[in-house]
């Protein structure tokens, strides 16, 4: 997996280095870790946990040339646990950009991105693919309005490794607004909202006195999001800086199918400070509030994808440069059920993780 990644980088760099005048930069970022995990299968009962080897490699590749801009990333790495190796796990993110900057402050471009996770015992695992066309607009001093359409792929690797009798890979369009504003003394927003549909290949579910059954129609999701993020970047003492961001999203999921519908809210605060003494640190804490018109939430029963970002969490993250681009690393994170939620009988649920490492930081 390592070279993998490394040879994905290097190619980037040697296709992009004889490009003349173009202005070409990047960073490549190596961490490697030894983590302790309380419940490595992320279920409220049985709790396992155990020790297990982190290794992250993220790299970076951006070229500008005139109106042109591109922008390549690959975030990727594996994760070997010493004992629960049916958790083993290894993911891996492609994401590109282009866009052309025309006249009158209008810009056209293209969205790339690809996520794929591989585990051990197929029960989390996906395939992801979303591609969008983007359409920006400047609407005078600090204004950006940005409008796009996607599709949307997602593949749930258990649904053919499993019989489960419920599936979810499903595929659909993708269309949304960001206003972007700019402020003074260092503080912007985005505000966003996205619309997308969902068609599965499964049949919808008729949930009634507390049974499941399957119905004539094929299932079909209405998903919206929409939010604000406020960020505000913060000069303290000397050279050293902070950034603190706040957002706020709502997320709703209609369904045909039973025990499918969803509404969540999400609270977010980031903290990132550069210290004295070549010290960094991140804070990162989330609230979910969620409701279920049915009572019920099968899909948060079965799997989460992204389920650290789907619960109550507290995530800290301290560095400290030793060497130029080398650096101790210490993160933590905590996490547990929604405060609020009005599925019925929710069980409790609690995770928490501590990873001790070195990542070294190249940039180009």
């Amino acid at each position: 997996m390592r070279g993998c990644g490394a040879g994905v980088v290097l190619l980037l760099v040697a296709w992009a280095a004889p490009a003349g005048g173009d202005e070409v930069g990047g960073r490549v970022r190596v961490q490697l870790g030894h983590e302790y995990d309380t419940n490595v299968q992320r279920l409220p009962a049985p709790v396992v946990s155990d020790h297990l080897e982190r290794v992250i490699l993220d790299g970076l590749l951006r070229v500008d040339t005139g109106a042109h801009h591109l922008a390549l990333n690959y975030l990727g790495g594996f994760k070997i646990f010493h004992h629960q190796s049916s958790e083993n796990l290894v993911a891996t993110k492609l994401a590109g950009s282009y866009h052309h900057a025309g006249g009158k402050g209008w810009t056209v471009g293209t969205r790339l991105v690809f996520r794929d996770t591989i585990q051990a015992r197929h029960d989390r695992d996906y395939r992801l693919l979303r591609g969008e066309l983007v359409l920006g607009l400047g609407l005078g001093r600090g204004f950006w309005l940005e409008t796009y359409a996607a599709g949307r792929w997602f593949d749930f690797k258990p649904d053919r490794y499993q019989d489960a009798g419920l599936e979810f890979s499903h595929a659909g369009p993708v269309a949304g607004l960001r206003l972007r504003l700019r402020g003074g003394a260092g503080i912007s927003a985005v505000v966003f909202y996205q619309a997308g549909a969902r068609f599965f290949d499964s049949r919808a579910r008729r949930y009634e006195n507390a049974m499941l059954t399957l119905t004539a129609d094929d299932r079909f999701d209405l998903r919206h999001v929409s939010g604000i993020r406020v960020k505000h970047r913060i000069r303290t003492w000397e050279r050293s800086k902070a950034l603190l961001e706040l957002s706020y999203a709502v997320s709703i999921n209609d369904s045909n199918s039973g025990g499918s519908s969803a509404m969540w809210h999400r609270l977010r605060m980031v903290v990132s400070l550069q210290l004295p003494w070549d010290l960094s640190l991140h804070l990162m804490g989330t609230l979910q509030f969620t409701s279920f018109p049915d009572g019920i939430y099968i899909e948060g029963d079965l799997y989460e994808p992204d389920a650290d970002e789907n619960e109550n969490s507290i995530v800290l993250r301290l560095g400290w440069r030793v060497w130029r681009g080398l650096s101790i690393v210490l993160h933590g994170g905590l996490y547990r059920n929604d405060f609020q939620s009005s599925e019925l009988d929710l069980a409790s649920f609690a995770r928490e993780t501590l990873m001790l490492g070195l990542s070294y930081d190249l940039p180009f």
